[in-house]
C-alpha cells in the first residue's frame, strides 16, 4: 500500500500512470487525486519526465507545482494528493534500473494549505492581436498558439521557472528567490527572455507564411517582489496560484511594452542586479495604473547577440563567457534611453 514502511518501489518502463482510477499503474486512494492524474514517461534520451494530465489539484516536484511536463533528476520528490514518491535514476548501464518509490507518511513534512509569502521574480508574456487573429482564423490560429505555449513552457522549465497559469494569450511564470545575491536567478530569467524573443522570431516567420502575411508579436515584462502562493477559491472550485502586488505590477508593466515600443521591459530592482552580459537601456520612471509612486523600467536589448541556449547549464556558461567578453572590451551594460 502507498506510503507504507518500507516504501513500495515501482520500476519504471515506458509509461507509469498514477491516479485514482483502478486502471492506474499506481492507484492513489484520495479524493484530491484525479482519476488520470499524472504519468512518468521514458524519453528517447534515456531520461524520464513527469507529466501532469490536467489534474485539478496539481502535481508537485520538490514542492513546486508543474505545468505540463518536467524532466526528472535523481533524488527528485513527486507529490500527488499528499502522497510523495522519490525518483531514483541509478544509471544507464546494462542491468541498472530507474525506479520511483512511495515515501512513508512519517517522512513527509506537513503541508500548509494557507497562503505562503515568498520573494520571487515574476514574468508575464502576452500575445499581441490575439483576439483579432483568433476571430479571423479560429482553430488554425489556436493550434499555432498551443504550439507557441508548448515551446515557451519547455523553455521556462529548462531554466527552473514555474508556470503558474496560461490564460488565452497570457502566461505567468515565477522563480523563487532565496537569501543572498539573486544575480544567478536573474541571469536565468533574462536568458528566458532572450529565448522567448528567439522563439518569437521563429514563430513570426511561420505565421507570416501560413496565414497570409499576418504578424506575430509578444510583449514580456519582468519584476521582483513579494508573492503570495496558495489555494484560492470557494466551495469545490479552487486553484493553486500566485497573487499579490508583484504579480499585479508585472501584468501592468507588460501592458506598457506596446506604448513604450519595447518588447521586453524589466523593473529597476531586477535591472540593477542583472549580470553585466545583458544590454539594458534605461526607459525612465513610469506610472503603473492602480499603484502608488513611479516605477523605473529598463528594456532588454540585443538578444540576437546572445544565442539561444538549450538549458540552464548552457545559460550559466554563456553568461560567464559574455561577462568576460564585456569586461575585456570595457563595454557597459547600461545606457540611457533616447
Amino acid at each position: 500500500m502507498l506510503n507504507s514502511d518500507p516504501p513500495v518501489v515501482y520500476e519504471l518502463k515506458a509509461v507509469l500512470r498514477l491516479g485514482r482510477s483502478s486502471r492506474s499503474d499506481v492507484v492513489i486512494d484520495s479524493k484530491r487525486a484525479s482519476r488520470h492524474h499524472a504519468e512518468i514517461r521514458a524519453l528517447s534520451s534515456g531520461k524520464f519526465c513527469v507529466w501532469d494530465s490536467g489534474s485539478r489539484n496539481g502535481t508537485f516536484v520538490n514542492g513546486l507545482r508543474i505545468t505540463g511536463s518536467r524532466v526528472l533528476r535523481d533524488g527528485d520528490e513527486i507529490n500527488i494528493a499528499g502522497k510523495t514518491f522519490a525518483f531514483e535514476h541509478v544509471g544507464e548501464q546494462a542491468g541498472e534500473t530507474t525506479m520511483v518509490s512511495a515515501v512513508p507518511e512519517s517522512e513527509v513534512p506537513a503541508t500548509d494549505v494557507g497562503l505562503d509569502e515568498r520573494a520571487a521574480i515574476t514574468l508575464v508574456s502576452d500575445i499581441r492581436r490575439y483576439t483579432t487573429l483568433s476571430e479571423k482564423y479560429g482553430r488554425e490560429f489556436q493550434t499555432f498558439v498551443a504550439e507557441w505555449f508548448r515551446d515557451v513552457v519547455g523553455l521556462v522549465q529548462r531554466r527552473n521557472g514555474i508556470v503558474d497559469k496560461i490564460h488565452g494569450d497570457g502566461l505567468l511564470v515565477y522563480w523563487w528567490l532565496e537569501e543572498g545575491d539573486p544575480g544567478e536567478v536573474i541571469g536565468k530569467v533574462l536568458h528566458t527572455c532572450d529565448g522567448i524573443m528567439h522563439l518569437r522570431d521563429r514563430f513570426a516567420g511561420r505565421l507570416e507564411e501560413e496565414l497570409e502575411g499576418e504578424i506575430f508579436d509578444v510583449g514580456v515584462a519582468v519584476h521582483m517582489g513579494g508573492v503570495l502562493l496558495g489555494n484560492l477559491g470557494t466551495g469545490s472550485v479552487h486553484a493553486f496560484t500566485a497573487v499579490g502586488d508583484a504579480v499585479n505590477v508585472t501584468f501592468r508593466l507588460e501592458g506598457l511594452t506596446k506604448s513604450i515600443g519595447q518588447p521586453v521591459l524589466i523593473s529597476n530592482d531586477v535591472a540593477r542586479r542583472a549580470p553585466p552580459c545583458f544590454t539594458l537601456v534605461d526607459r525612465g520612471a513610469v506610472t503603473i495604473r492602480g499603484w502608488s509612486g513611479k516605477l523605473g523600467v529598463w528594456s532588454l536589448e540585443n538578444y540576437q547577440s546572445r544565442p539561444m541556449q538549450d538549458d540552464d547549464e548552457d545559460d550559466v556558461a554563456a553568461t560567464e563567457q559574455a561577462t568576460d567578453a564585456a569586461a575585456g572590451s570595457g563595454r557597459s551594460k547600461r545606457s540611457a534611453g533616447h
